[in-house]
């Protein structure tokens, strides 16, 4: 048997369809898929974390004595919530019968993190491979599951991840501790809030200082403007009046043929941008709407910053493309 753990519940479904994992066993109120050889379930996000300075023997209280932390990091459980789903996780990894695992998280470096931590917390030694699929087409993930890689080959996806969830508890905690002692405020300091508020405030500032000022250009009857700028009316009136009843002469004209490419496909960063200029809708609504759509085999994985499909779309573009050219 194998056991394939997904990311989210509506992954787990689509999984267990394609792999003919049809029968449903219950630990609780948690379940997953068994059938055809395979176990299928899902996690829920993250279930594991570093846990909190109180979980290292720090005090709960904000002292200065104590800062900075350095811990030597653990995984903890990281909700009361979602003991039930790491417990079933837990039942399905030991069993002797299943002797190896599918990660068949997020195809990113967050979805590599969700299945280490699930992994490392459980001690488990069982051989690991990965199923990276960028959308959740039945072709898409039977192409996958034919070509399993080892999942030691996404090392760096997991290392960067770790890298960040370990550098953001560093920050994170130690200056919000530092400064919530130093002027006696619960404060939230963190590695992307604070920088973005940080900019906010500037520009704020900026908006506050600003003076505005006016210049001017000569315009001729045809619209033609002087390419010279004029600080004060004074001085562009000054030239206006040595310049009536000249003649104007043309000494060089540039032309230019240019060319545009085609847009790009939407990433997630643009898709939010033009959805909130068009719609005003927040980076958070477009992110739960193409989440959304994701999981309804719509659109390819919404979560990352490609402006390109995946190479195993390419024949229902193809098929797209000459279906609408032969309707019109």
């Amino acid at each position: 048997m194998q056991l394939i753990i997904s990311e989210k519940p509506s992954t787990a479904k689509i999984i267990a369809a394609v792999v003919g994992a049809s029968d449903k066993e219950y630990d609780g109120k948690e379940f997953c898929y068994k059938g055809n050889g395979y176990y299928v379930v899902n996690a829920r996000g993250h279930l594991y974390s570093l846990g909190m300075p109180e979980d290292y023997g720090y005090s709960k209280v904000y002292r200065l004595d104590e800062l900075p932390m350095f811990p030597t990091f653990e995984l903890f459980p990281e909700c009361d919530s979602t003991n039930g789903l790491r417990r079933i996780i837990a039942k399905l990894i030991n069993l002797s019968e299943v002797e190896s695992i599918i990660c068949a998280t997020d195809a990113g470096r967050e979805g590599e993190l969700v299945f280490r931590h699930i992994y490392n917390a459980n001690k488990c030694t069982k051989p690991v491979y990965r199923m990276w699929c960028n959308s959740m087409t039945d072709e898409a993930i039977k192409k996958c599951l034919e070509n399993l890689p080892p999942d030691s080959e996404f090392d760096g996806e997991y290392k960067a991840a770790l890298a960040r969830e370990q550098s953001d508890w560093l920050i994170g905690m130690n200056l919000s501790r530092l400064y919530g002692v130093m002027d006696n405020y619960p404060h939230r300091v963190g590695r992307v809030k604070t920088p973005v508020l940080s900019i906010i405030v500037q520009r704020d500032k900026e908006i506050d200082n600003f003076s505005k000022t006016t210049s001017y250009r000569l315009e001729m009857d045809n619209g033609a403007l002087s390419e010279q700028v004029y600080a004060t009316k004074e001085e562009a009136e000054r030239m206006l009046a040595e310049s009536k009843g000249t003649d104007a002469n043309v000494q060089s004209a540039i032309t230019e043929n240019k060319s545009k490419n085609r847009p790009l496909l939407h990433s997630l960063t643009t898709l939010q941008q033009e959805a909130n200029r068009v719609y005003g809708y927040t980076a958070k609504e477009v992110l739960e709407a193409a989440q959304s759509l994701y999981e309804k085999k719509f659109t390819t994985y919404p979560r990352t910053d490609c402006n390109y499909i995946s190479e195993d779309m390419r024949g229902k573009v193809i098929a797209w493309t000459i279906v609408n050219k032969v309707d019109k």
